[in-house]
């Protein structure tokens, strides 16, 4: 959903989809599937809850043993977030640099400026007013930041919350006053970059995990989902109405809000582990593949649509070629093999053994203390999710 308005609304140097280009007319609608953005935070929510809540309430009275735990978890992030980014992040420093004739890839200047704010989680904030004003190839970091800001509240409200229904009513009262009081208020575009005004993916990916957790839902619960042909379809339906509904024409306001029920509805379904959520069993294949891939190819498609841009501007200057439509399947080809090729080549090499260090590393910081490692996010991620959904995010 990102990847597909990442290409149609901001790659192309002309106007695709000019006669259509209202929000509200039926062929613009898939053209603005931003919501994938609030799909990945609900899940990222449900998932990191899912990681840490028991661990930490089962420790709460071994106090060296519970900051363990906390090491351990951020340790874990760290080797999850850092190297895929770092890497990422002087890629488009160096190219700004040295081959940037089309000025694509904004100044060096700029790209230092940004990686500041990158790596101190507060990009969402500063960075992306100039990435409205210039190509911004480190665009995607935005969310990142908002990511890692709730990793950093996540476990200090675990600690000084006790209860399940102390923290479901908290929960229940940000997202209200976030629905219909900060964003209402502060109506702008650019505010929904913010923690106050975009944090109600995660908050509903919290509140999810604590709902299943409780014996009610357990009792609920569809234990398998006999027609997968009906399974297929109920998913691409939900997929479809969450990937339409900014192009419907609402304000952000209610656009995010609505955007968060539907994908909790489809984390939800999820949860059941029944297969509930499933799609075509070749569908499902490439949307593992592409999930077990999605954090290296989240971050690194943006800049190689960019590079793609430079590529297809030094060859219109040298054929003497406008550009143009004419210019698609270059396009299409150029940037989706470059992209694939470099998140490829990021998940082997950065990734993944990143990955591993971590694990080692938090498992010794808990066996240090006789504290039980806990299970990894991806782990629980595939147990917990019948199909991948953060994908259809990306």
């Amino acid at each position: 959903m990102t990847l597909n308005f990442h290409f149609t609304r901001l790659f192309f140097p002309w106007d695709m989809f000019h006669p259509y280009r209202n929000d509200s007319t039926p062929i613009n609608i898939l053209n603005n599937s931003w919501t994938g953005v609030d799909l990945f935070l609900v899940i990222s929510g449900f998932i990191i809850s899912k990681t840490i809540v028991k661990n930490l309430d089962q420790l709460r009275d071994f106090n060296l043993s519970q900051a363990s735990f906390v090491k351990a978890f951020y340790a874990r992030r760290i080797f999850r977030i850092y190297p895929v980014a770092w890497v990422v992040f002087f890629a488009v420093v160096i190219i700004s640099a040295v081959s940037n004739q089309g000025g694509y890839f904004a100044s060096l200047t700029n790209n230092i400026e940004a990686g500041i704010s990158i790596f101190t989680y507060t990009y969402n904030y500063f960075a992306v007013k100039m990435c409205l004003n210039h190509t911004c190839a480190l665009a995607p970091y935005w969310s990142l930041s908002l990511e890692e800001q709730f990793y950093l509240l996540l476990p200090l409200f675990l600690l000084l919350t006790r209860s399940t229904r102390q923290r479901v009513w908290i929960l229940c009262g940000l997202l209200m006053v976030i629905t219909f009081v900060v964003r209402p208020l502060l109506h702008d575009d650019i505010l929904i970059f913010y923690m106050q005004n975009r944090a109600d993916g995660l908050l509903y990916g919290c509140l999810i995990y604590f709902l299943t957790e409780q014996p009610w839902f357990k009792a609920i619960r569809i234990s398998t989902m006999q027609n997968r042909t009906m399974a297929s379809l109920l998913t691409l339906i939900l997929v479809f109405v969450l990937t339409g509904i900014p192009g419907v024409g609402f304000s952000t306001s209610l656009t995010i809000p609505i955007a968060c029920l539907l994908a909790s509805v489809l984390v939800i379904l999820a949860s059941f582990e029944a297969g509930v959520i499933c799609f075509p069993k070749p569908v499902e294949g490439f949307l593992n593949y592409l999930g077990s891939r999605s954090y290296s190819l989240y971050l690194a498609h943006m800049p190689m649509l960019t590079l793609t841009q430079e590529i297809m501007f030094r060859y219109a200057a040298n054929a003497h070629e406008p550009l143009g439509p004419q210019l698609l399947p270059y396009y299409l080809v150029i940037s989706l093999s470059l992209a694939f090729a470099a998140t490829e080549l990021i998940y082997r090499t950065v990734e993944q053994p990143m990955l591993a260090k971590g694990k080692r590393i938090s498992e010794q910081i808990l066996n240090k203390n006789g504290s039980p490692p806990p299970r990894p996010v991806e782990e629980q991620a595939s147990q917990n999710l019948t199909i991948n959904p953060r994908v259809v995010a990306e």
